[in-house]
């Protein structure tokens, strides 16, 4: 994968699905590059940054247990928890207040909400999952603006646009009985 503007820039993977990995059974390197798809010196690099092997001999094995542990870990040190008055912001890769504390609020169904809102810091657009229940909340920390979303309406007539017509005769590509 490419990163656009970068020529010739690598996009670096950096969360896997550790459900992958069976937590009984070892794995060689191999076996764990293969499973997530990276090079082997990739997991190479993982040992020598903390991923415990069985034993010190070759080849190395690794339990999956360990590999589980190893790779939550990482993953989990790099989360940004947002505050009730924060939302992540892609761009700066950190928790944002929307600017001047205005979101939109946009119901989804009965139970959940989108909360949309520009970055303070850059100005990009920022969302935000919700809750119906917690929508006081909301309106006691932020400056929100409900909009209603488009819904499809039950119709006892629904409109059918019927290519055939446009043929004139159909009787003729109708199955005969």
């Amino acid at each position: 994968m490419r990163l656009s503007g970068m020529a010739g820039a690598r996009r670096i993977k950096r969360t896997y699905n550790v459900r992958l990995v069976r937590r009984d059974l070892s794995f060689s390197i191999s076996e764990v590059a293969e499973l997530f798809g990276i090079h082997p010196q990739a997991v190479r690099q993982w040992i020598k940054g903390g991923l415990h092997t069985i034993d010190d001999r070759r080849p190395f094995l690794i339990h999956g247990s360990e590999l589980i542990r190893f790779l939550t870990e990482r993953q989990s040190g790099r989360k940004r928890r947002c505050g009730p008055e924060q939302f992540f912001c892609f761009r700066c890769r950190a928790p944002r207040r929307p600017r001047g504390g205005h979101v939109t609020a946009r119901l989804v169904n009965k139970r959940q909400l989108t909360l949309a809102g520009q970055c303070e810091q850059c100005g990009s657009s920022m969302n935000r999952a919700g809750s119906v229940q917690r929508f006081e909340d909301y309106k006691r920390i932020f400056i929100v603006e409900t909009i209603e979303a488009p819904r499809l309406e039950e119709d006892a007539h629904p409109h059918v646009i019927h290519h055939l017509q446009e043929i004139g005769d159909h009787d003729a590509i109708q199955p005969q009985e």
